[in-house]
C-alpha cells in the first residue's frame, strides 16, 4: 500500500514522539549523576532513593508515637490530676481514661479523613475504643506476670501498691520484657529483719488512702541505659526516683507526696 506524503510524514511524526515518552521512562528509571560529576543518586519512579528512606523513616515514627501516645497521656493525665487537682484516685484515673478515649476516637476520625470516608467511624467503633482502654486499665492495675516478681510474695503484693503506680509499671512491663520488681509492700517489723533500722514514714508502708506508694525495681544485671531509661520514663510521667543501697542496690519509685499524705 502506498502511503501519501502527508500520511507518511504523520507516521514519522508518530514513531518520533513513541521514540522519546519510551527514552524519557528509560531515564526516570536510570541513575541520576549528580551536578559535581560524583556517584550517581539511585532514582525510583522519579524520586531519590533517599528522599523515600526518609518518608519511609517519617510515617515509621509517626506510627510509633501514634501507638505510645495514648499510654502516655493516660498515665500521666492521671498523676497529673491526682498531685495537683482534686479528683482523687479513682477521680483521676476515670477522666484520665476518657481523655485517652478521646486521643483514640480522634486517630479514627482523622484515618477516616485521609481515607477519604472509606470507612465510618461508627458507635460500634467508638464503643469498641472504649472497651480497648478499659481492658488495657484492668490489666496494668490487676496482672503482673511471675517472670516480672522477684518471688510469690512480691506478686502477692502488687494489688496493695497505689493502683496509678501500678498502671505505670504494666505498661513499662510491656516495653521492657526485663523489668523486675523486688520490692513493694512492707511492715515496720520487716526493717529489723533486713537488719535496717525501722523506718516508720516509708512509703513502702500502707498509707491513709490503703494503699502502698513505692515500689523497688532491680538495677544489677541490667545496662546503664535501661536504667536510665527506667528513670527517664518514671520521672516523666510523674513519678519520683532514687537509686540506693538498702539490702542491694536497686531503684526506689514512688509518688512524690510525704508519707501519711495522698489520702484522696
Amino acid at each position: 500500500m502506498t502511503l501519501e506524503p502527508s500520511e507518511r510524514k504523520s507516521l514519522e511524526r508518530l514513531r518520533r514522539q513513541i521514540r522519546r515518552e519510551h527514552d524519557a521512562g528509560v531515564a526516570r528509571g536510570a541513575s541520576a549523576p549528580t551536578a559535581d560529576g560524583g556517584s550517581p543518586t539511585v532514582v525510583v519512579g522519579g524520586r531519590p532513593a533517599r528522599g523515600l528512606a526518609r518518608r519511609v523513616l517519617s510515617v515509621a515514627g509517626v506510627v510509633v508515637l501514634a501507638i505510645v501516645a495514648p499510654s502516655f497521656v493516660l498515665i500521666r493525665t492521671t498523676t497529673f490530676l491526682y498531685l495537683h487537682v482534686d479528683t482523687g484516685t479513682w477521680g483521676s484515673l476515670a477522666l484520665a481514661a476518657a481523655a485517652t478515649f478521646l486521643l483514640l476516637a480522634g486517630y479514627a476520625a482523622v484515618a477516616n479523613r485521609r481515607l477519604r470516608g472509606r470507612f465510618h467511624v461508627s458507635r460500634f467503633l467508638l464503643r469498641g475504643l472504649a472497651l480497648l482502654v478499659g481492658v488495657y486499665c484492668l490489666y496494668g492495675l490487676l496482672y503482673l506476670s511471675g517472670t516480672h516478681a522477684k518471688d510469690d510474695a512480691v506478686r502477692a503484693e502488687y494489688r496493695s501498691l497505689h493502683p496509678h503506680l501500678r498502671l505505670a509499671l504494666g505498661t513499662l512491663v510491656l516495653l521492657d520484657g526485663d523489668l523486675l520488681v523486688t520490692d513493694a509492700a512492707r511492715r515496720v517489723d520487716d526493717y529489723a529483719a533486713m537488719g535496717l533500722p525501722a523506718n516508720e514514714r516509708s512509703l513502702h508502708l500502707r498509707q491513709v488512702d490503703g494503699y502502698v506508694h513505692a515500689a523497688d525495681l532491680r538495677t544489677n544485671g541490667r545496662s546503664w541505659l535501661r536504667n536510665t531509661a527506667t528513670v527517664v520514663y518514671f520521672r516523666t510521667l510523674g513519678f519520683r526516683t532514687l537509686r540506693h543501697v538498702g539490702t542491694a542496690d536497686h531503684l526506689h519509685v514512688s509518688y512524690p507526696v510525704e508519707s501519711g499524705t495522698g489520702a484522696k
